[in-house]
């Protein structure tokens, strides 16, 4: 039994799941060489999503989802990054939570903050509340820039992550 091919399909139904349960339509793609795990229907326009596993890091209080693909052969492995033509979001889940991730804002490695760091917030880092499915979701449906921490108070009063 592989256990990280059994959390991957995990991920993936909880993704699906995430978006029936709000109303839009997922399709999965025939052919397992797609570089998106799914097509996601929101209000007539579609959108390639990537589901990635991720682990919480509590001596920095980060989900980190790995954001590359990979293939091995005898010799060895070799790590690609996904484009923008390939992916349109990343989505990882933790706990009950859904997120979202524009493949414009991940490299190889995302990390989503869910703690409050003992030095506060810093301008570079990604506070996952931002990344909350309903949070992107409304700037897609609405065609505006994503909330972010600066824009709302989410982040310490209406979320808890414990």
């Amino acid at each position: 039994m592989d256990k990280n091919l059994i959390r991957g399909d995990i991920n993936e139904l909880q993704c699906i799941l995430d978006f029936q349960k709000r109303g839009y339509y997922c399709s999965i793609p025939f052919s397992g060489s797609c570089r998106y795990d799914l097509i996601v229907d929101i209000n007539n326009k579609l959108f390639k999503i990537q589901c990635k596993a991720s682990s919480y890091h509590p001596e920095d209080g980060t989900l980190k989802m790995s954001t590359t693909r990979s293939t091995t052969n005898t010799k060895e492995t070799i790590v690609y990054s996904y484009s923008k033509e390939e992916v349109d979001y990343f989505y990882t889940s933790w706990k009950q939570y859904g997120f979202l991730v524009p493949i414009e804002e991940t490299s190889t490695v995302k990390y989503l903050r869910v703690d409050i760091p003992r030095q506060g917030i810093q301008s570079t880092m990604s506070i996952a509340s931002d990344y909350l499915m309903d949070n992107v979701l409304e700037s897609i449906i609405k065609n505006e820039p994503l909330k972010r921490y600066i824009d709302n108070i989410r982040y310490t009063n209406n979320v808890s992550y414990d």
